[in-house]
C-alpha cells in the first residue's frame, strides 16, 4: 500500500498537470484575450502570486528529496532530472499537438525526431498567427 503522503503527491501532481494543460490550451486558443478573461478577476494577481510562491517553495524542497533519493540509488541527481525534463517536454509537445490545427498537420509524423516535431509545431503556430 502506498504511503498517504505519496498518494497526496500523486493527486496534487495530476491536478497541477491539469492546470498546466488548461493554461497551455488557453494560451494557444485562437482568441487568447477571451480565454484569459479569468485574469480580469480582481483577485487574479493575488491568487497567481500566491500560487507561484507555493510552487517555487515546494520545488526547492522537492529538490532535497530528489537529491536524497538519487544518493540512495547511487544515481546522479542531474541525470534523474534530465529524464524528468525530457518527459515533461514530451508532454508539452503532446498538449501542443492536440490542437486541431496542429493535429491535422501532415508534416507532423511519428518518424520525426522530438526536436523536429517541436520545430514543426512552432512553425505551424507562427504561420497560423500570421494568417489571423
Amino acid at each position: 500500500m502506498m504511503d498517504q503522503t505519496l498518494s497526496r503527491i500523486r493527486a496534487a501532481t495530476q491536478q497541477l498537470n491539469d492546470v498546466q494543460t488548461e493554461l497551455y490550451r488557453r494560451a494557444l486558443a485562437p482568441n487568447p484575450e477571451a480565454t484569459h478573461a479569468f485574469l480580469d478577476e480582481p483577485s487574479s494577481l493575488d491568487v497567481l502570486s500566491e500560487f507561484k510562491a507555493a510552487v517555487d517553495e515546494l520545488r526547492r524542497f522537492v529538490w532535497f528529496y530528489i537529491d536524497e533519493l538519487a544518493k540512495r540509488a547511487g544515481t546522479d541527481p542531474d541525470l534523474m532530472i534530465q529524464g524528468y525534463r525530457l518527459r515533461r517536454a514530451t508532454e508539452m509537445l503532446r498538449v501542443l499537438s492536440g490542437e486541431p490545427m496542429i493535429a491535422a498537420c501532415p508534416t507532423l509524423q511519428d518518424t520525426q525526431s522530438f526536436l523536429e516535431q517541436v520545430v514543426t509545431v512552432v512553425e505551424n503556430r507562427l504561420e497560423r498567427a500570421k494568417g489571423a
